[in-house]
């Protein structure tokens, strides 16, 4: 009887101490947002419909949100006519149309590459989600955003190194992604795990 009740008491301490949550998001995008390169500063600025996807397949759309993103041009690696550049030391900002921050974070590192003969840009990167609304909405421990696709239809194209300015329009998609501390607790899981079954 008293491990029943015990057990209860554990039971009922893990339920307060983890909020239950219907569903977290699997992805955040916007389109057609004006982006300038110039001076080795690249920046993403519009007010776009975010689009927010689910787990479960739903999506939720917010208009006139706000897109900021800002990085700098820390390698030109481009070559051959094909352009090749590494940006970090950025940061994104979305807020909704009153003003309050939906998502906020550090861009840890963004790569871009030439596309389809120096027409578009294309590449992904690593953003640090710190803080906004939406960060209750992102599984615990994926405090990481990966930005899985980025492209720019760029003017003037074709462009095949990044010694000049130039003006596009991006399309993004930004998925959160566990941390590399919680990829290492679930694989040191696994391996203990697997230990356990070895033993049995």
């Amino acid at each position: 009887m008293k491990k029943t009740l015990c057990g209860l008491c554990i039971l009922a301490l893990v339920s307060l101490s983890v909020p239950l949550h219907a569903e977290y998001i699997s992805s955040i995008s916007g389109a057609d947002i004006t982006s300038t390169f110039a001076s080795g500063q690249l920046t993403l600025s519009d007010t776009i419909e975010l689009v927010i996807q689910y787990e479960s397949g739903s999506q939720m759309a917010v208009s006139d949100a706000s897109f900021v993103l800002n990085a700098v041009l820390l390698a030109d690696n481009s070559a051959g006519g094909m352009a090749s550049g590494v940006f970090g030391s950025g940061t994104v900002v979305i807020t909704a149309a009153d003003s309050s921050v939906l998502l906020s974070g550090v861009l840890q590192e963004l790569t871009l590459e030439s596309l389809n003969e120096g027409m578009l840009l294309g590449g992904s990167g690593i953003v640090t989600l710190d803080a906004g609304s939406l960060k209750s909405e992102i599984a615990p421990g994926y405090n990481s955003g990966e930005l899985v696709s980025i492209l720019f239809q760029i003017d003037p194209a074709p462009i095949s190194d990044f010694t000049a300015d130039f003006t596009a329009s991006a399309n993004l998609t930004i998925m959160p992604v566990p941390e590399p501390a919680t990829l290492m607790m679930l694989g040191l899981g696994g391996v203990v795990g697997l230990l356990g079954r070895k033993r049995g």
